[in-house]
């Protein structure tokens, strides 16, 4: 088998067990994964900022480690924020989803590396809960002046279950087929790029560390680790994971309960 040199990680769900914390074993083998010289990419729907404090615990904030964020809308540098890679959509897109949240009574937010920006008034739950998740700050801003933020990398319609899953029948057809959407949890849709998503993102961090898709290994449970998951030389889907994550992978791993990842990065990974 061709030597990992790349291991790409979901975060919720699969890094991180279901108190949302990581485990000593997980810290200690990702270090010692980094001491052997692999490169260990965090993937996630979160901004940079939700990502900060298990990096550092990691020991992976700082210079030469790498991050795909907003569901592989930016790929960064830790610590320094540097993009990598991005894939955006323009002011066309949030307008588009601005009418369709206002038509099924939902709330919207844009979703960038550093704040969340939303139009509504009052600020929904749903927006405040993601900010205090993901240690963000609201900026409220009038919906004729999100034009001004330039490009937008992910948009977040957010709303009750019920309200969400009535919104999603009756969606059109094109919004589907002109942009990635992905429902992660219940209360909200993630937006981003049609050409975002962990797969492609894992190849562009790929071609900037000049490193061939063999040499990575992918570990994931939900529906946006799929692409991530098929690119990856070596795919690795959790216990816990959703049948087309399990159905595309090469190994099924244990689940976050019981270190699933860094026994896979021991069994696979480390010499």
């Amino acid at each position: 088998m061709t030597k990992i040199k790349l291991v790409a990680i979901d975060m919720d769900g699969t890094l991180l067990n279901s108190k949302s914390e990581l485990s000593q074993k997980t810290i200690d083998v990702v270090k010692e994964a980094t001491k052997q010289g692999v490169q260990i990419v965090l993937t996630t729907g979160r901004p940079l900022t939700g990502v900060q404090p298990f990096l550092e615990q990691l020991g992976l904030w700082q210079p030469g480690h790498y991050a795909i964020t907003l569901n592989g809308a930016t790929v960064q540098e830790n610590y320094t924020d540097k993009m990598i890679d991005h894939f955006s959509m323009s002011y066309v897109a949030f307008h588009s989803f601005l009418e369709f949240a206002r038509a099924n009574d939902l709330g919207i937010h844009v979703q960038d590396n550093d704040f969340l920006y939303t139009p509504d008034s009052p600020i929904t739950k749903y927006t405040k809960h993601e900010a205090a998740e993901t240690f963000q700050t609201i900026k409220p801003m009038d919906a004729s002046e999100m034009i001004q933020l330039g490009f937008f990398h992910k948009i977040q319609v957010v709303g009750s279950t019920e309200k969400m899953d009535y919104a999603m029948k009756n969606m059109p057809k094109d919004m589907n087929e002109l942009y990635e959407i992905v429902r992660q949890i219940p209360e909200a849709l993630d937006i981003m790029a049609i050409d975002a998503g962990k797969g492609n993102a894992l190849m562009g961090i790929g071609q900037a560390l000049d490193l061939h898709l063999p040499q990575m290994m992918a570990v994931g449970d939900g529906g946006n680790d799929v692409t991530m998951l098929r690119n990856a030389g070596l795919s690795v889907a959790m216990e816990n994971g959703v049948p087309e994550a399990k159905a595309i992978a090469d190994v099924i791993t244990e689940n976050n309960d019981e270190d699933g990842v860094a026994k896979a990065i021991e069994r696979f990974v480390l010499e």
